[in-house]
C-alpha cells in the first residue's frame, strides 16, 4: 500500500520530497492546506486547480510566459490557467504560435481552464494524441469552455479507449458548467517573491496532496494523472516516477512501469534513486540479470543502504561472492546498528572460503 506525509508548505525553504509514511492527522491538516478552501461547486470528477483565485504568483508567471526556457514557458501558461487569471488570456493565446509544441499545449489548455475557447483546436488534438494525463486535463478544459462546440468535441472524442478519460468525458458531459469558487493562500511572508523553483515545488506538493485523495478514492488511474501533473512541473521529482511505476505494475502493465522508470533516469541521469528505483523493480520482479547494472549504477552515484542490499542479493545469485560481501560490509559501516548485516557479512566469508 502506497502511503505519504506530506511536507510542510513552505515557499521559503523549497518544500520536501514526500515520504512513503502513513498519512497521520498532522499530514490530513497539511493536506487540507495544500488543496486551500474546499470548493462546493467543483464535479467529483474534475481536477483541483492549484492555487486558485491567489494573485501573489502572477508578477513571476507574467515573466516566465516571456522565458526562453520553453518548459518554464509552458508551466506557467498551464498555471495561469489554473489559478483563473482571466486577465492573461490574451498573453497566452499568442503563445498558441509559439514554435515549441509542449508551449502550444499548455497554452490551449491554459486558456480552456479560463473557459476561453481559442484553445478549442489544441484541446481536441491532446484529447487525440498526448499522453493520458493530459488528455484529460483537455476534458477538464472542453467542459470548463461550456460552448456548443467544445461539447461536440467532447461528443466526437467520446471513445478514446482509455477508461479515466472516457470516463471523465461520460462525466464531463452530464455535468453542469461551474465557475470554481475559494481563493488559496499561502503562508507568504509579507514582501517575499518567491522563485520559479520555490512555486514549482509548491505546485508539485498540491498535486501530491490530490494524489493523496484519489488514492484513498481506490482511484488509481487519478492517482498517476496526478503525479504526471507533478512531474511536468518538476521533472527532477524522482519519488513520482516510481510510484507511477508501482502503480502501474500493480495494475499488470509491467512495460510501461519500465518505462516509466526509464523516463526517470532520462530525467535525472545522476540521481541514485532513479537508477536504484529500475534495479528494484528488477529484483522485486525476480530478473536479477536485469537489476545488476541499474543498482550499481546507484551505488556508484552514491546510493545508501537500500540500493546496496537488494545490489548484495543480485551479486550473490549471481554467483558474485566477492562483490557481494564488499556490499556488505559497506552496510555495516553505513548502519553499525543493523542486525543482520554483520550476519549476512560473516555468513559470505565463510561461503567464500568454502568454495576457496
Amino acid at each position: 500500500m502506497v502511503r505519504r506525509i506530506l511536507a510542510v508548505v513552505s515557499l521559503i525553504v523549497v518544500a520536501e520530497s514526500c515520504a512513503l509514511a502513513e498519512i497521520s492527522s498532522t499530514g490530513e491538516h497539511h493536506t487540507s492546506r495544500l488543496l486551500g478552501p474546499a470548493d462546493q461547486t467543483r464535479p467529483a470528477w474534475a481536477p483541483v486547480r492549484p492555487l486558485l483565485g491567489n494573485r501573489d504568483f502572477t508578477p513571476l508567471l507574467d515573466r516566465l510566459l516571456k522565458s526562453d526556457d520553453a518548459s518554464e514557458c509552458a508551466r506557467a501558461a498551464f498555471l495561469l490557467g489554473m489559478l483563473a487569471e482571466r486577465d492573461f488570456a490574451d498573453r497566452i493565446a499568442s503563445l498558441l504560435r509559439h514554435p515549441q509544441r509542449s508551449v502550444r499545449v499548455s497554452a490551449g489548455l491554459g486558456l480552456g481552464f479560463l473557459g476561453d475557447e481559442r484553445g478549442i483546436h489544441v484541446c481536441e488534438t491532446v484529447l487525440k494524441f498526448d499522453p493520458d494525463w493530459m488528455r484529460y486535463y483537455a476534458v477538464y478544459a472542453l467542459w470548463y469552455m461550456n460552448t456548443p462546440r467544445a461539447t461536440a468535441v467532447l461528443k466526437r472524442n467520446s471513445s478514446t479507449g482509455i477508461p479515466m478519460v472516457d470516463k471523465a468525458i461520460r462525466d464531463a458531459l452530464k455535468t453542469r458548467h461551474a465557475v470554481p469558487t475559494g481563493q488559496w493562500q499561502p503562508p507568504l511572508e509579507e514582501g517575499y517573491e518567491p522563485t520559479a523553483d520555490e512555486l514549482w515545488a509548491l505546485v508539485v506538493d498540491v498535486f501530491i496532496a490530490e494524489s493523496d485523495q484519489w488514492w484513498h478514492r481506490g482511484d488509481f488511474s487519478q492517482t498517476i494523472r496526478c503525479q504526471e501533473a507533478a512531474l511536468f512541473f518538476d521533472p527532477t521529482y524522482t519519488e513520482g516516477y516510481s510510484l507511477i511505476a508501482w502503480l502501474q505494475w500493480s495494475g499488470g502493465d509491467d512495460a510501461a512501469a519500465i518505462k516509466t522508470l526509464r523516463r526517470g533516469i532520462d530525467a535525472v541521469p545522476d540521481s541514485p534513486d532513479t537508477w536504484g528505483a529500475l534495479g528494484q523493480h528488477y529484483t522485486t520482479t525476480k530478473r536479477c540479470e536485469l537489476a545488476l547494472e541499474p543498482l550499481r549504477k546507484g551505488v556508484e552515484l552514491g546510493g545508501d543502504h537500500l540500493i546496496r542490499r537488494p545490489y548484495a542479493h543480485c551479486l550473490e545469485k549471481l554467483g558474485k561472492l566477492e562483490e557481494c560481501l564488499a556490499q556488505w560490509e559497506a552496510i555495516v559501516k553505513e548502519c553499525p546498528d543493523d542486525p543482520a548485516a554483520p550476519l549476512n557479512a560473516e555468513r559470505l566469508r565463510k561461503k567464500i572460503a568454502e568454495q576457496g
